[in-house]
């Protein structure tokens, strides 16, 4: 989902409100709370352990040497169609 656009030119306001409480974060944490006594400390300390987790994995990301060009071809298809095998050629031979 996004708020890029303005969702008004082509859905009225009503459409998406009604949906809101499908939303499945709202739901999830319904859930928890109901089920499981799930608290607003809780929920505030798994956000700040995985805001962590993910600073920490950008870092590691952000300090590793970077991938050659043609990293993007490997892996990506298991036999890789004429066209994208003639670019990864050409990255190849510079």
């Amino acid at each position: 989902h996004t708020t890029a656009d303005d969702a008004s030119r082509y859905r009225e306001d009503d459409e998406a409100s009604v949906h809101w409480k499908e939303e499945p974060v709202a739901r999830l944490r319904k859930y928890l709370v109901a089920a499981h006594g799930w608290s607003k400390q809780d929920e505030e300390d798994l956000l700040h352990a995985l805001t962590k987790e993910v600073d920490q994995a950008a870092e590691t990301y952000l300090a590793s040497d970077p991938e050659p060009a043609t990293a993007m071809f490997e892996d990506l298809f298991e036999t890789a169609p004429d066209d994208i095998a003639a670019l990864s050629e050409a990255f190849r031979n510079g």
